[in-house]
């Protein structure tokens, strides 16, 4: 799609002389849309209020000294404001009225060729084409687990629960559990208390002669 934005122009100038309407002649044919305002104080006007033009063209040829200072405040306050001085009929006369004879002026002819070369820029003009759109890829079916066997989703698996299974079974050969049998205490009435664990004599003498016995010497010394 073409965009169909023109160059927008605001003309500075109360004139209507012929000088004036044969440039403004040639802008709109160059693709220009021409506005006229009668003085810088309009012009000012429309700039603060936001409108935007591609360029102002100021006709000094109708200005004062006063009103001259247009030319430097407009860039300074809105420096995206092209300006431009359009040659005309005494303008030459004008600028030197104006104690200015330095401004730079710009032939009609110059503003109407720029003018149209970036119209046709706009009317050529097209947008990238976008890129197609992909389809949306088909979601996958959610996959069974199968815990029992009933339904698998490779037959040449095994299901979750064979495999769970098997799994099982190789770690308990890998690594057999050995059991401890638990130790028995004995009851707490068979141990003596600490106080009786003390043998009297006799039963230190009663306990050797037991030894003696079972030695084979009947009680006699070695």
């Amino acid at each position: 799609m073409r965009q169909t934005a023109s160059i927008q122009v605001l003309l500075v100038s109360d004139a209507r002389d012929e000088s004036l309407r044969e440039g403004v002649g040639q802008l709109r044919a160059a693709g220009a849309t021409v506005e006229i305002v009668a003085d810088v104080y309009a012009a000012m006007a429309r700039l603060a209020k936001g409108d935007r033009f591609t360029a102002v063209l100021v006709d000094v040829r109708t200005l004062d000294r006063h009103e001259s200072g247009f030319l430097q405040l407009a860039p300074r306050y809105f420096d995206d404001v092209a300006l431009e001085i359009p040659w005309l009929d005494g303008t030459t006369r004008a600028v030197v009225r104006l104690g200015q004879p330095d401004l730079k002026t710009t032939e009609i002819a110059a503003l109407a060729e720029s003018i149209r070369a970036r119209t046709s820029r706009i009317e050529s003009y097209e947008p990238p084409a976008e890129p197609p759109a992909e389809p949306a890829a088909e979601a996958s079916p959610p996959t069974a687990l199968s815990t029992n066997g009933a339904a698998e989703t490779h037959p040449d698996e095994p299901s979750l629960h064979e495999a769970v299974r098997m799994r099982m079974t190789e770690t308990a050969a890998e690594a057999p559990v050995r059991r401890r049998p638990p130790t028995r205490m004995p009851p707490a009435a068979q141990i003596p208390p600490a106080e009786n664990r003390n043998l009297t004599s006799e039963e230190v003498e009663a306990l050797f002669d037991a030894s003696d016995l079972e030695d084979g010497n009947g009680g006699q010394p070695k």
